[in-house]
């Protein structure tokens, strides 16, 4: 039960609010469309201000820093890109791994070194032997010329280390590589064999293996003179074994497990980029040059030029972007103002208020679904249909309002219906009203949006439940 003075909580629903909005939509329309122009406005004055700004402006620069921890973080993967760049270009470049081990050609050649001065003491020993007509084998040279053979292969061997004579190799024959490749598919070496001195070498096909064999030998005869001062001058046999086809296994192994490395290296190098932060990754994009300067320290803010993304001068566009942002921004503050309105308001603002605050049903309200002549009819009707032995009464909180005009035609037409109504207005002041209440078994409100104040109804809410009467509904005006 109501006491006096108790004020009702405010009930506030979507439904309402929306429903008020709507009876307000001129007012909504205002303000979405002031908010829309004005964002909209504001949109292009900026967007005019920045092409202004930018004119003639392609970079500007920038200073890269990152803190400590994420410097270490940028050098460890700066440090897996050149491993892995290093790896790649090696996979690229090497001419042994360019081979297929299936199909891979070998050749080699041996050099014999025979001292002049050898063959002469031989011959001489020879001669005295027959002169003596002595048997057996003839008298040994005095020199020790398996020594200097072997001294001789040796300057052989070092004089084919020299990056002079890779590079002769190299160019006649026809090899586009770079020089610290050409190791891998030639070797060299003084054998155990004394005075013999080895090369051997290594092609993807028959073709390249006969020009590298061509360029050693070229090269290696022009060496005519070299280490006469061992033993003086000598003669130089050639054992040449032309070019033959093999299968490596041990290179396709080689191969296998270089690649599989770098794959390996790149998907290590993957989750270090992967896991940069946004300012690690800039940093790093510029740290890759930086570090080679001389006055660059590791850690040190970097500071580049960037280019100057180009300001859109597309206006339509941003009046429409910026003019919609408006309207969504005062479709939500006529919203936010509707439901303050719709809590603090003092009076009635919607039918819908009246059902949720009240649990009071609302037959029907002039000028929104019925004009006054159907109200009122309607009215008419659902109360001469519920008229039993007692009258029922119209009760309003304000007197103009059961004084005016569609209040009185309502009378009219019970009246005519053979209804004799009740009716009583602002019982708060009228101590006779509450009498004639108590003829009266159903009451029905008659109050207006706009007009009728919540303290109204609930006085009348007051009084109807004292007087043990119904409210049986409402009917606005």
């Amino acid at each position: 039960m109501i006491k006096e003075n108790q004020t009702m909580p405010k009930v506030v629903t979507l439904k309402g609010i929306l429903r008020f909005m709507l009876s307000k939509w001129i007012w909504v329309l205002i303000l979405v469309v002031l908010c829309g122009v004005a964002f909209g406005a504001k949109g292009v004055l900026d967007q005019r201000k920045k092409v202004a700004k930018q004119a003639g402006q392609t970079e500007k620069e920038v200073s890269l820093t990152v803190d400590e921890q994420g410097f270490l973080v940028v050098k460890a993967a700066a440090e897996n890109e050149d491993i892995v760049a290093e790896k790649q270009k090696y996979l690229d470049e090497s001419l042994l791994m360019q081979i297929d081990p299936a199909h891979k050609w070998n050749g080699n050649l041996r050099y014999r070194f025979t001292f002049d001065a050898e063959e002469a003491e031989k011959k001489e020993a020879a001669s005295k032997a027959a002169t003596q007509e002595e048997e057996g084998e003839a008298e040994e040279p005095g020199t020790d010329y398996e020594a200097l053979r072997q001294r001789l292969a040796a300057a052989y061997n070092s004089k084919f280390r020299s990056q002079e004579t890779t590079d002769k190799i190299k160019e006649l024959a026809g090899i586009e590589a770079d020089v610290s490749y050409m190791n891998e598919i030639m070797g060299f070496e003084v054998t155990s064999v004394p005075g013999t001195f080895y090369v051997w070498g290594v092609a993807a096909d028959k073709e390249s293996m006969d020009k590298l064999l061509s360029a050693i030998e070229s090269v290696v005869g022009e060496w005519k003179g070299l280490g006469e001062e061992i033993g003086g001058s000598y003669s130089v046999t050639v054992d040449k074994i032309e070019s033959f086809e093999v299968v490596d296994t041990a290179l396709a192994d080689s191969q296998a497990a270089k690649r599989n490395d770098l794959v390996n290296q790149q998907a290590s190098l993957a989750s270090r980029i992967g896991a940069l932060e946004e300012d690690q990754a800039a940093y790093l994009a510029a740290y890759r040059e930086e570090r080679a300067k001389e006055d660059y320290t590791d850690g040190a803010p970097i500071k580049v030029m960037q280019p100057v993304s180009e300001v859109s001068r597309n206006y339509k566009k941003i009046l429409i972007r910026e003019g919609s942002k408006g309207a969504g921004v005062g479709l939500a503050a006529s919203l936010l103002l509707a439901f303050l309105i719709y809590l603090l308001s003092p009076v009635i603002l919607t039918g819908d208020s009246i059902t949720d605050m009240y649990q009071l049903p609302v037959f029907a309200a002039v000028g929104k679904k019925q004009d006054k002549e159907q109200a009122c009819e309607f009215m008419k009707e659902l109360i001469a249909g519920r008229k039993r032995n007692k009258k029922a009464a119209l009760l309003s909180g304000k007197t103009e309002l059961m004084e005016s005009e569609t209040p009185a035609l309502l009378i009219g037409k019970l009246k005519e219906a053979g209804c004799e109504p009740v009716v009583v207005s602002d019982i708060r002041f009228k101590s006779e009203a509450i009498a004639a209440l108590s003829e009266a078994e159903d009451v029905y409100l008659i109050e207006k949006v706009g007009k009728t104040r919540h303290k109204d109804v609930e006085s009348e809410l007051l009084f109807a439940s004292e007087l043990g009467l119904r409210i049986a509904g409402v009917f606005l005006i």
